[in-house]
This record gives C-alpha cells, structure tokens and sequence, in this order.
C-alpha cells in the first residue's frame, strides 16, 4: 500500500515538473511574443509619427504656395486699380483744365462783346433800371451790370447803407411780418405785425 502511494506521489512529482516546464516554455514564449509585437507597435507609432510629419509638412507646404499665389494675385489686381485711378485721374485733371480754360474763353468773348452792347445802348441814352425791396427802382450803371447780377440783394443793401446781413434781415421781416420773439415753451411767436417798409427803420 505504501509503495503504491509512493509511486503516485512520484508520478505527481513528475507530472508537475513537466507542467512547470511546459509553463516556462510557454511563459518564454509569449515574453518573445511580447516583445515582438511591443517592436511591432513601436516601429508602427514611429512610422505614423513620421507619416503625420510628413503630412503636416506637406499641407503647410501646400497652404503657403497658395497663400503666396494669392497674395500676388491681389497684389497685381492692387496694381492694376491704381495705374488706373491714376490715368483717370489724369484725364479728369486734363478734362477739367480744359473746361476752365474753354470757359474763359467763352467768359472774355461774352464779356467783351456783351460790354461793347451795353456800352452802345448806353451812349443813345438807354439806361438799366431794377427794383429791389427796400431800395425801390435802382439805375444800374454798364460798369456795375456784373456785381449786380452776381448778388442784386448785396448790391440793393449797399444803396440802402446797410450790410448784407442787415438787409436780408429785414427781407425777412418784410416778407413775413411776424413777431420772431420765442414763447416760454420754446416756439416762435409768429403773431402778425406791421410791416415796416422802410430797411432803416427796422431794429429786430
């Protein structure tokens, strides 16, 4: 009986020195296996590293030459417009010039002969007469035709003594006779007065 069991405790000796031997072998394997796929891994990071390097500096590569060929583009458009506001700008100059000196032309020429007319008519006696507010009927020599018609209201002011702006004050008066005064709310008046016809004799 003994030696019955001392044969089945050897043969589970035995059995467990091949179980731990095949394990070792088994561990030594997949510590190769490991160690080949950690390599594997290693170089597959290394080679995607490289590759989105790659990439990146391939898109950068690619977005500068765009950028640059888009940059001359405005650049050349820029240039363009601007020889072009400076020709435009050189006719308008041109053209402007010659208007104003067409212009004179035309000024001298109206005025010479228009003062040659007036000069006629006024040597068989026939005068220029005009009325102003204020002023009445006014005899408008050949010499003072121009400064006449230029402003009749500044020209009116000056036969009554008073400034322009005097005058016109009273124009507006006169037109309107109405108290300018402003009430407490802050409207004008406007109650009807009499009118004063006289330019001198108005003190707003």
């Amino acid at each position: 009986r003994l030696a019955e069991q001392d044969k089945d405790i050897e043969n589970m000796r035995l059995l467990n020195a091949q179980l731990k031997e095949r394990m070792e072998s088994q561990m030594v394997k997949m510590d190769g296996i490991r160690e080949y796929f950690e390599h594997k891994l290693k170089s597959a990071q290394s080679g995607e590293k490289e590759s989105i390097e790659s990439l990146r500096k391939q898109y950068e590569l690619e977005m500068q030459l765009k950028v640059e060929a888009a940059t001359s583009e405005l650049q050349d458009m820029i240039q363009m417009r601007d020889m072009e506001l400076m020709y435009r700008n050189e006719q308008e100059s041109s053209l402007n010039e010659e208007v104003a000196r067409l212009r004179d032309e035309v000024q001298n020429l109206v005025s010479n002969s228009g003062n040659e007319v007036l000069s006629h008519l006024q040597e068989r006696g026939i005068n220029f007469v005009a009325y102003q507010p204020g002023a009445g009927h006014i005899t408008i020599p050949v010499a003072d035709l121009t400064v006449y018609t230029e402003s009749p209201q500044d020209y009116a002011a000056k036969k009554c003594g008073l400034t322009p702006v005097q005058y016109r004050t009273w124009l507006v008066h006169y037109q309107n006779p109405s108290c300018c005064a402003l009430n407490s709310d802050g409207s004008v008046c406007g109650v009807p007065i009499d009118r004063i016809h006289n330019p001198n004799d108005f003190h707003p």
